[in-house]
C-alpha cells in the first residue's frame, strides 16, 4: 500500500473518528448519558453499528474519548492564532477573548456534565484526575 493510500485512509478514519465524536457531544449535551448510543452514534457519519465498534467498542469508551478530544481545543485555538510579537498586548488580549468565547460556549455545560459522571463513576474520576 503507497503512502498516499494510508495516508488517505488516515485522513478519513480522522474524519470519521470526528464525525462519531461530535455525534455522542451533541447526544451528552443535549439528552443526556443515559441517551448516548453507539447506534446513534454511528448514524451520525453513516457508519454501521459494526465499524464503530472499531473506533469505540463500548459507551464509555466513546463516552470517555470526548473529553480527551475537547482538552485538545483550546491548543488548537491557540495554535492556530495570529501570534503579532511587535503587539503582544493584543495578541494576548485576542487569544484570552478566544479562550474565553471557547469557554463560555457550550463546553462549560460539558464540564458539568463530565464533574457529575466523575463524581459517581470510578472511570470518571480516573479520567477528570488525569
Amino acid at each position: 500500500m503507497s503512502t498516499q493510500t494510508k495516508q488517505a485512509r488516515s485522513a478519513r478514519g480522522a474524519e470519521r473518528r470526528d464525525a462519531i465524536l461530535e455525534a455522542a457531544r451533541r447526544m451528552l449535551l443535549d439528552e443526556g448519558y443515559a441517551k448516548v448510543s453507539l447506534r446513534k452514534s454511528a448514524k451520525a457519519p453513516g457508519l454501521s453499528i459494526g465499524n464503530l465498534q472499531y473506533y469505540s467498542a463500548i459507551k464509555d469508551d466513546l463516552v470517555e474519548a470526548i473529553p480527551i478530544a475537547e482538552t485538545r481545543k483550546p491548543l488548537d485555538i491557540l495554535s492556530g492564532f495570529d501570534w503579532k510579537p511587535h503587539d503582544a498586548f493584543s495578541s494576548i488580549h485576542a487569544a484570552v477573548t478566544a479562550l474565553m468565547r471557547y469557554s463560555a460556549s457550550e463546553t462549560g455545560r460539558f464540564y458539568a456534565i463530565m464533574e457529575s459522571l466523575a463524581l459517581h463513576d470510578s472511570r470518571y474520576a480516573r479520567l477528570k484526575a488525569d
